[in-house]
């Protein structure tokens, strides 16, 4: 990581709980380029839309494709869900 200046997230977000892997993915590439790297997302709309339902993630059920506390269908793109990541305490 010390070579690169900036890193380009290029992904399809659903904005569904049940296919994370990609935003906790970028939620630890944030957490490595906090303040030192440049994050540049390339964002597209959510192709299922912006409707949130479904229950909360229970913290006992937390892993790699679950990290935090996400409805099962957010409604977020890659773009929006970077800001949440950087503007809370996730």
């Amino acid at each position: 990581m010390d070579e690169i200046d900036a890193v380009f997230v290029d992904l399809q977000e659903v904005g569904c709980r049940v296919y994370t892997y990609y935003i906790w993915s970028l939620y630890l590439l944030m957490k490595v380029c906090e303040k030192k790297k440049k994050v540049v997302i390339l964002d597209r709309p959510n192709p299922i839309g912006s409707q949130i339902e479904g229950p909360l993630l229970e913290s006992s059920y937390r892993s790699f494709v679950g990290m935090d506390m996400l409805p099962m269908r957010y409604g977020l793109t890659m773009g929006e869900l970077a800001n949440l990541f950087k503007n809370s305490q996730f």
